[in-house]
């Protein structure tokens, strides 16, 4: 087989090298005419995908608590908080309802559970007191320090109209989108192809044609299942192309290996996807995430192999695994809760715990990047459940204190710190990479050079952590923000979401998950133009890395699990089933 392929990329070779030497011209006119067509398709895919995720949204109303005094006030999340504060989603403004007073869920049966936050006055259902949490269903009475509140359902009517709110995808076809990104894929390919015929080898057009294939069955399958959202998908799918023509400019027999980690990515995507979808069965499994983020941290600390002064890889039948990158994924699914356990203490002690150990692993392996990042979703995850900053200044002065310890162990980061900001004082010593990426990205404008004809993809790590230097130089410096502007809206997208979240548990998820793919591509960015250290993270889907491909896939499945538009969601099966009710 391997003497047939040997002799299929000769041809090919010949062919091309032919063609160039006989029609320059033409070739050199297709690479400015492309380079100029590239950025013009990466800003409208930006803009497309952006348009559609923050186009205005309708927010879904699941019933009403009706006050005495003839107000109805929606019922708008599957986890609601009451109380009189301002930041309640319910608020009841007495002064015999406490600022935080009682839970509102949604049950997956439909029926709802409330539950009393330790309000000084309680909670009663039908007259009867509330210890702890009860049932509720529609025509309940429920009283709330005295004011007796009646949950109702939604009219037919109103349940109609629930039914068919304007799902994506309605003025900006995703299929378009697609359709852009298959282009940007073959001109990228092609641009590749003609860079340097001689080095030409057929995993090229095959690794992007079997991307291309995937992501289009992707699409079509979750299209036929009414699926309408797919801007979450199309920036991955971007992303993930331009890190495919990275990895082919920089190491071309590594193609076959980034498309099966973009193939394995995107099947992850699906499954925790599926397992997400039920809050209740995803609940319960979150000590066991902990549990396999300490596991995965615990077998590279004794097992792993020990690269740039890093304890981070093993080597499993010739295969190298980043376990640090799947126990991201954990850490954040180990993070998040639900409304009923956002409030209890011991759940933000036991992830303080989690977060300490994972971070001590880390530490002991040498992976600071990895720690760091870890902490920042800590600080987030943390944010997010208690809203105490003065707590979280507090451990994270105590964190900066214990690190500073730590260098003193570690001599090799310190090195890192003394070239910080002097690159071009060291430019052929501690600032090598640094002063490189900066020349190549100056070189290539706002347009690029052209996929594969410029010369940083020869320096060490040019596809991981100088990735964005490679695609400044050969793709332009507008892509490379295009690339930066399309994971800072992912950021601002959930964000937004928790405002109409159905639960908090999706919430946290995603800002957690934002958070995580922001900070390591600021690293990942600063660190390689001198900015901050080079920490040797990797920039989210664009950096050549089988392991941090899959995480970055499951980051966003709970980016799109928190999507509350109609039909762009893994968290509901088929909303017209939630909307049934006792009392109409």
């Amino acid at each position: 087989m391997e003497y047939e392929i040997d002799i299929l990329n000769s041809y090919i070779r010949d062919i091309l090298i032919n063609a160039v030497d006989k029609y320059p011209l033409f070739f050199s006119y297709f690479t400015a005419l492309s380079r100029y067509i590239l950025v013009f398709i990466a800003l409208l895919i930006a803009i497309r995908t952006t348009r559609s995720l923050f186009k205005k949204s309708e927010p879904e109303t699941w019933g009403y608590l009706d006050l005495p005094n003839g107000l109805h006030i929606p019922i708008n999340h599957w986890e609601n908080v009451i109380g009189r504060a301002r930041k309640s989603d319910i608020v009841l403004n007495f002064n015999t309802v406490s600022r935080t007073h009682a839970a509102l869920i949604r049950k997956e049966d439909g029926l709802w559970e409330i539950i009393d936050l330790n309000s000084k006055t309680g909670v009663m259902v039908n007259g009867e007191k509330v210890e702890g949490k009860s049932t509720v269903d529609y025509g309940d009475s429920i009283s709330f320090g005295g004011i007796e509140t009646r949950l109702s359902a939604l009219s037919s009517v109103e349940r109609t109209i629930e039914e068919i709110r304007t799902p994506p995808g309605v003025d900006i076809k995703p299929s378009f989108t697609i359709y852009l990104i298959t282009i940007f894929q073959i001109l990228l390919c092609l641009q590749l192809c003609f860079a340097n015929p001689s080095r030409f080898d057929v995993s090229l057009p095959v690794c992007f044609i079997l991307t291309s294939t995937a992501m289009w069955a992707y699409f079509i399958i979750f299209r036929i299942m009414k699926n309408r959202g797919f801007e979450v998908e199309s920036i991955a799918f971007f992303l993930s192309s331009v890190g495919l023509g990275v990895t082919a400019a920089s190491e071309p027999f590594e193609m076959y290996k980034h498309f099966l980690a973009f193939l394995i990515g995107l099947l992850f995507f699906i499954m925790l996807g599926w397992l997400i979808r039920d809050v209740k069965r995803a609940n319960s499994m979150r000590w066991f995430m902990g549990a396999a983020a300490i596991g995965l941290l615990m077998s590279t600390a004794v097992l792993g192999t020990v690269v740039n002064g890093a304890k981070n890889w093993l080597y499993i039948a010739g295969f190298s695994i980043q376990p640090s990158e799947i126990a991201k994924v954990c850490f954040v699914f180990a993070g998040t809760a639900t409304l009923d356990r956002l409030f209890a203490k011991r759940n933000l002690i036991m992830y303080l715990l989690l977060t300490a150990v994972c971070g001590g692993l880390l530490a002991f392996s040498g992976d600071f990047g990895a720690a760091l990042i870890f902490f920042v979703v800590f600080l987030v995850v943390s944010f997010m459940r208690t809203g105490d900053i003065a707590t979280l200044a507090l451990i994270t002065f105590a964190t900066a204190f214990g690190g500073m310890i730590t260098l003193k162990f570690k001599p090799y980061i310190m090195n890192r710190f003394s070239v910080w900001g002097k690159a071009w004082q060291f430019p052929h010593d501690g600032g090598f990479q640094q002063a490189r990426t900066m020349s190549a990205a100056a070189s290539g404008g706002l347009f690029g050079v052209g996929a594969g004809n410029g010369w940083l993809n020869r320096v060490v790590a040019a596809d991981t952590d100088l990735v964005f230097g490679v695609v400044s130089e050969e793709l332009g410096l507008l892509i490379g923000l295009v690339c930066i502007y399309l994971i800072l809206m992912l950021a601002v997208f959930a964000a937004k979401s928790t405002m109409t979240g159905r639960s908090t548990f999706y919430s946290i998820m995603a800002v957690a998950a934002t958070s995580m793919l922001v900070f390591q591509m600021m690293l990942n960015v600063l660190g390689s133009v001198d900015i901050l250290p080079l920490t040797g993270v990797t920039f989210p889907f664009v950096s050549n890395g089988g392991s941090s491909m899959v995480s970055c896939f499951g980051m966003m499945a709970f980016v799109k699990a928190a999507d509350t538009r109609r039909n762009a969601s893994f968290a509901i099966k088929n909303e017209s089933i939630f909307f049934r009710s006792k009392i109409e």
